[in-house]
């Protein structure tokens, strides 16, 4: 995928081109602990 990073937007339940948006009131939520990743794809 040529200069494309995609991300999975919950709002529309499809893939975006681009990164994802600036994130939201989320964003004062802690760092998950290191090794912990969320499910990824649809």
């Amino acid at each position: 995928m040529p200069g494309g990073e995609r991300h999975w937007n919950d709002d529309t339940q499809r893939w975006e081109a681009g990164p994802p948006a600036a994130p939201g009131p989320a964003a004062s939520v802690p760092a998950p602990p290191p090794g912990w990743a969320p499910a990824t794809g649809p």
